[in-house]
């Protein structure tokens, strides 16, 4: 049975409809947040080019980072990283091994130490050089300006640097000349160029591109006149090819490699096609760090027929598009916590019909704006969200000239509570679990799985006697892996994944807290052939090295000894969640749940605590016999008889009841 999150909305200036949310449509993941900062300077980087790459292999998406806003940075998921940098100004930096923790609202810093890229001023230009050798002040150039237009391209895709363009273009066909203006165009409409004739088409000289047999001959050239103070990186195809192509001179600052202009022509054209005679495109950077289009003007030639273009480049708003007769409107939004009864800062809101993503402020509240009319898909992610496996999806309208406003808030913790337990309503004291069952090989979400969860519920049977009773209940995942169940406050309880295999039964310690968030990963493989391993080192707090102790995971035979310096390995392990045990005399013994991935994990760091033991005590009392022995020493101390005590018979060994007879009666 599908559950639908609930929406409340309220309209304050106007009613945009609502659908419910879509099931089939998880919204973007943020399992975590990154903050990268100059390790020099300490503070938040202001442009860059950010991938995250699996170092179990893979590449991860390249993601835009401006002006120090990390929080839309995303990776897959929980595991283990290096993170790759790419500025203008800077070269390729990559990280040591990052581990990422499981979907958590705090932020991990990434601490970038990056070496600044610098390039002499040729006098005068250099040779022209296909594939320049890493590291040559050619090289250099060409990895600037390909970082600086991958920025201005990210940032367009990403609805970051929404635009106005202005042309005027002026067409002369052997008769008199012909004007006319094009209607100012908006927002994300081309931009960066005048149709096909735009920074695409310096793109596919390969000056973007890192195939080899695309790669042009490239030089650099000093700057003069008005391009004193500039370097300029001069590219054309390389000789014999006769591909049609571009070549031309892309300028860069001296100082900053701050791309400031490309000028460009067409190489081998085809007959009877539009010929670029003259080209160039400038760029500037937004006071928000954006990098974009401030401009261009081109001169084009068809048989008789010549085109000349002059584009004016400025950021777009609202007013501006509605002045100029576009079917725009505006939709302010404020998203609220219910669970914890504040707003959802810095949440991302991404418009799914275009591609556009922007945050909510401190405050919860978000802006859309030139949104085109109709109706749009909206997707909220935040990492307590992922965490809680809450996903938000909705459908808005936005009408023409219009302005709304949208309140978002995520089920309250009575209504989720009513939803799942249904059967404990007016106890108020249950503890609602929130979580994802995932794919312990890929870290993918599993829909249509299981969640089993146990507990013991205490109390008297009906004769008025102490009983214990054994309980279970079973949650199963939506299409995004999410599931809900629920256990009574202060009971220890136990749950286990299960999909085509099941996984190890995880334990938690009973809480008073109204929900818990946990992840279930599960192996995949019906035949339970994959295996993985573990490792790590056990330490004390001060970091050194506890060596003989124990570890354990539930369900396998082999126990692991710790080396000299607290090192451990389990191999050949069942893939899935499961619990592992750490022991050694004089340290508090450890339980903790761990993923079994497979091929093998992170390295575990696992510190142990001293044991507590109690402080001496001298305990005095007067020593109180037995009543049999009160009678044994008074019939000792009046003599008659023979008598024995324990130090005695310890003292006969091996004695036995006819052999401490004969010590009393006579031969």
């Amino acid at each position: 049975m599908r559950h639908w999150y609930p929406l409340v909305t309220a309209a304050l200036l106007c009613v945009p409809s609502v659908d419910r949310p879509i099931g089939a449509q998880a919204a973007p993941s943020l399992p975590a947040r990154i903050a990268l900062v100059d390790a020099v300077s300490g503070e938040a980087l202001r442009e860059a080019l950010v991938r995250f790459d699996p170092i179990d292999g893979g590449t991860g998406a390249e993601q835009l980072l401006v002006d120090g806003v990390t929080r839309a940075l995303t990776v897959p998921g929980a595991g283990a990283y290096r993170v790759r940098v790419r500025r203008p100004d800077a070269a390729w930096w990559s990280s040591e091994i990052v581990t990422l923790p499981a979907p958590s609202p705090s932020t991990l810093t990434v601490r970038v130490e990056s070496r600044p890229l610098r390039v002499a001023v040729p006098a005068p230009a250099t040779a022209c050089v296909v594939s320049p050798a890493e590291g040559s002040a050619p090289a250099t150039a060409l990895e600037s300006v390909r970082a600086s237009l991958a920025l201005v391209q990210r940032a367009q895709d990403e609805g970051l640097a929404p635009l106005f363009v202005r042309r005027t273009v002026r067409v002369s066909a052997g008769a008199p000349a012909r004007d006319r203006e094009w209607r100012t165009e908006w927002g994300r409409a081309r931009a960066i160029g005048a149709g096909n004739d735009s920074v695409d088409v310096v793109a596919g000289s390969g000056l973007l591109r890192s195939d080899a047999a695309a790669a042009p001959c490239v030089a650099l050239v000093p700057g003069s006149g008005a391009r004193a103070g500039q370097v300029g990186l001069s590219f054309a195809p390389p000789s014999g090819r006769t591909a049609p192509d571009v070549s031309g001179t892309a300028w860069l600052d001296a100082t900053s490699l701050a791309l400031r202009a490309i000028e460009y022509r067409s190489v081998n054209a085809p007959p009877g096609r539009a010929s670029i005679a003259t080209a160039e495109v400038t760029f500037a950077v937004r006071d928000n760090g954006v990098r974009t289009v401030s401009g261009w003007q081109l001169r084009r030639t068809r048989d008789t027929e010549t085109i000349e273009e002059i584009a004016e480049v400025r950021p777009a708003t609202a007013g501006d598009a509605l002045a100029l007769g576009a079917r725009v409107g505006t939709i302010e939004g404020l998203l609220y916590d219910s669970l914890r009864m504040a707003p959802l800062a810095d949440a991302a809101v991404h418009v799914a019909t275009l591609g556009r993503t922007v945050y909510a402020d401190g405050a919860g509240w978000f802006t859309l704006d030139l949104l085109p009319a109709g109706t749009h898909a909206l997707e909220v992610a935040h990492p307590r969200l992922d965490s809680l496996a809450l996903p938000i999806a909705l459908r808005v309208r936005a009408d023409s000239g219009a302005s709304a406003q949208l309140v978002v808030s995520t089920p309250s913790l009575a209504t989720l509570r009513q939803r799942t337990c249904p059967d404990t309503l007016g106890r108020g004291r249950d503890v609602l679990l929130l979580g994802r069952v995932r794919d312990a090989a890929t870290g993918m979400p599993v829909a249509k799985a299981g969640a089993l969860i146990k507990w013991f519920e205490t109390g008297k049977n009906v004769r008025g006697f102490f009983d214990v009773k054994p309980k279970e209940a079973a949650a199963f995942t939506e299409a995004d892996g999410s599931f809900r169940g629920c256990v009574p406050a202060n009971v220890a309880f136990s749950i286990a994944g299960v999909a085509e295999t099941i996984s190890g039964e995880l334990e938690y310690p009973g809480t008073s807290e109204s929900v818990t968030s946990l992840d279930l990963w599960v192996d995949r493989d019906s035949t339970a052939t994959r295996r993985g391993a573990l490792g790590g080192t056990v330490r004390d707090s001060s970091g050194r090295g506890i060596a003989g102790a124990t570890v354990a995971l539930d369900g396998v035979a082999e126990v692991a000894r710790t080396d000299s310096s607290g090192a451990f390995a389990l191999r050949g392990l069942p893939v899935g969640s499961r619990m592992l045990d750490v022991r050694r005399l004089g340290y508090a013994a450890i339980r903790i749940p761990v993923v079994v991935r497979p091929g093998g994990a992170d390295p575990l760091r696992i510190v142990a605590q001293p044991a507590r033991t109690l402080a001496r005590r001298t305990v005095t009392g007067q020593y109180a016999l037995s009543a049999k022995l009160q009678g044994f020493e008074e019939r000792r101390r009046l003599g008659f008889g023979t008598f024995f005590d324990a130090n005695q018979l310890e003292f006969f060994k091996n004695t036995t009841v006819t052999s401490v007879v004969r010590r009393v009666l006579p031969p």
